[in-house]
């Protein structure tokens, strides 16, 4: 069982436990997609990214989608709620006048890099669509309007303190599982 220990230790102390990813995660689609024209309330507006998103406490936490528009004077909708499922962040939405809406997204990677952009589209509503009131505040999930510390801000701030070491811990988690089994098959074979 010493050779286990040694094994766990010595890939813990070498830094094998902590190796950077090699590159980082992009968003690969979203709903609607940038530029498209938009007739039917979408319900809801999600970003896909090339890999998992972070999610530790199952809320969302870290990750912003902040729908707006249009004219001038934008007006904000949805509630600021976030789900995250996989490699998708989304949140409901229900849009307003015709206009171009403008979404700003901020996700955290499971390496504990966060990402953030922003996409356009047109909303042209077909006769019939009923339309949302929006608000001049940007939402806080569980709130109403802006609070302090709300997701506009996390958006602007780049991610919480604390998740780039959550992403580390748990790479480092992940990577001692790895060299446990590795090291319990080998010696299973030995045996």
């Amino acid at each position: 069982m010493l050779g286990v220990t040694g094994l766990v230790a010595f890939a813990l102390l070498s830094g094998w436990a902590a190796a950077p990813v090699s590159a980082h995660n992009s968003l690969v689609s979203s709903s609607p997609e940038d530029g498209a024209v938009v007739t039917e309330q979408p319900g809801v507006i999600s970003v896909t990214t090339s890999d998992a998103l972070l999610d530790l406490d199952g809320t969302g936490a870290g990750s912003a989608l902040q729908i707006s528009g249009p004219s001038d004077t934008p007006l904000y909708y949805g509630d600021g709620c976030v789900g995250v499922s996989g490699a998708t962040a989304e949140t409901s939405a229900e849009l307003g006048e015709a206009g171009e809406y403008t979404v700003t997204w901020q996700v955290v990677s499971t390496d504990g890099h966060p990402i953030s952009g922003t996409l356009t589209f047109d909303w042209q509503p077909a006769e019939g669509q009923v339309l949302a009131a929006g608000s001049a505040t940007a939402p806080s999930c569980g709130g109403t309007g802006a609070a302090a510390g709300s997701e506009s801000d996390a958006a602007t701030t780049g991610a919480p303190s604390g998740l780039g070491d959550a992403g580390w811990i748990l790479a480092a988690l992940g990577t001692i599982g790895i060299v446990v089994t590795v090291t319990l098959l080998v010696l299973r074979r030995r045996a």
